[in-house]
């Protein structure tokens, strides 16, 4: 009996460690993780744009019903993860998209989420998309170019994909139909612009061959510039390095020595605003009215927010890195271990994933 007992016992010990060891690897293979209280904005916009431009890449995108995010750096975890209503499920887990390559939203005759990137070819300008389930690229399309010109970038934008020439600072949108210029030299009034911004379909820019600070705007489909930005000071020009455009307002960073600052140019009164001086780097995203950008070290160190109606406001006080704006509730941003938050406007936070 008590034989019988010790077989059965070592029978159920074999069968546990197999069982345990079975959900160790689905979950290291896997990583499917029932999130609880998380539900995909109903209220879903199209920011790639300047998620891609403040972050210098994009680890996090909206498709539909579904948020994309690729974790770097971590042991195990690496890879792609498909983030649904109270589910985040790893669907690539060979570590991270090859290097160069961003996440791209999709537009009208392009339905699907893609990691692009750019190729070369005997003079011609693809591009390659990457496909999930095969784990490789694959040629989507060929961008046209009038003779002599080369492909420096593309963005979407507005559901349009457009794309930027090195040697001339032409920008062409892309159709089935081929491409149409949408801004150059002559259409802006003057040399290569030297500041360059797009927001819905506008495209804001800087005369590079004036002695005066005036910023134009100009819809990318009637290409018709008026001046939107007027300052006495033509010499601030050199020292901005980051700028976003809102609805009401413009914000833009100035570095003087060490220090970096922020201002607000209201584009109804024509007045400007001091926001905050820091020494730290700054990189401003938003949409609307309302903006947010992140300081990762020292005491200023967390998450800002900026409305006319509220000013500045310190909303998350944390290492915050990559601030991200895919719905228009809510801000996502990650840490120094490329943990991924969700936090509301006003820094509640709402989910942490990783």
């Amino acid at each position: 009996m008590k034989k019988t007992k010790k077989i059965w016992l070592s029978i159920l010990i074999v069968l546990s460690s197999i069982l345990a060891l079975a959900l160790i690897v689905y979950f290291l293979l896997f990583n499917t993780y029932y999130l609880g209280n998380y539900n995909v904005s109903q209220n879903m916009i199209d920011n790639t744009y300047n998620n891609m431009r403040v972050n210098h890449f994009s680890m996090l995108e909206s498709c539909g019903d579904r948020v994309y995010y690729t974790l770097p750096n971590r042991l195990f975890k690496n890879g792609m993860y498909e983030i649904t209503d109270h589910i985040q499920k790893r669907i690539y887990w060979n570590g991270s998209l090859t290097s160069g390559s961003e996440l791209i939203s999709d537009y009208s005759f392009m339905n699907k989420l893609l990691g692009y990137q750019i190729q070369s070819v005997d003079g011609k300008y693809y591009i390659d998309y990457f496909d999930i389930e095969m784990g490789e690229y694959v040629r989507f399309l060929e961008l046209t170019c009038p003779s002599g010109e080369k492909v420096d970038d593309f963005f979407t934008l507005n559901q349009s994909l457009y794309y930027t020439t090195q040697n001339t600072g032409n920008i062409y949108r892309y159709n089935e139909n081929g491409y149409q210029i949408a801004a150059s030299n002559s259409i802006c009034g003057g040399t290569y612009c030297a500041v360059g911004f797009f927001k819905d379909n506008l495209y804001y820019y800087l005369l590079n061959d004036t002695d005066t600070f005036k910023i134009y705007k100009m819809s990318l489909f009637d290409r018709s510039p008026t001046v939107c930005v007027s300052f006495d000071d033509y010499t601030i020009k050199d020292k901005i390095y980051d700028y976003c455009f809102l609805d009401d307002f413009f914000l833009y960073v100035v570095n003087e020595g060490d220090s970096n600052i922020i201002y607000s140019y209201d584009f109804s009164d024509k007045n400007t605003q001091h926001i905050m001086t820091t020494t730290e780097s700054v990189y401003i995203n938003g949409y609307n009215n309302f903006a947010f950008w992140g300081l990762k070290y020292g005491d200023e160190k967390g998450l800002y927010s900026y409305t006319k109606e509220n000013g500045s406001r310190k909303v998350f006080n944390n290492y915050v890195s990559n601030v991200y704006i895919i719905d228009t509730n809510t801000v996502y941003f990650t840490d120094d271990n490329w943990s991924l938050y969700r936090v509301t406007h006003d820094g509640v936070i709402l989910n942490k994933f990783f």
